[in-house]
């Protein structure tokens, strides 16, 4: 309970993120792949490529592409990064 305290929604992240002192961990990448797809879009389409790619990066070096839960929100990464 206390993890999630703050965060109940995708856009909670933002605080966090704009702190200067953020950095990607396995519970952020799976909370935001878990997302449904139009809270995800609306969440990265406010980010730059770099950190679009960092979380990208992080999803496939954990194998989250083998989750079928994950999927959508990654093949949403990859066309909007044009991979």
């Amino acid at each position: 309970m206390l993890n999630y305290f703050a965060v109940k929604h995708p856009d909670d992240l933002r605080g966090i993120i704009a702190s200067g002192q953020f950095a990607f961990n396995t519970r952020v990448v799976k909370y935001l792949l878990n997302c449904d797809g139009r809270s995800f879009a609306a969440f990265a389409e406010r980010y730059t490529e770099n950190f679009l790619s960092e979380l990208y990066d992080c999803a496939i070096g954990n194998e989250y592409h083998l989750f079928d839960s994950y999927l959508d929100n990654i093949r949403w990464l990859e066309a909007r990064l044009g991979y």
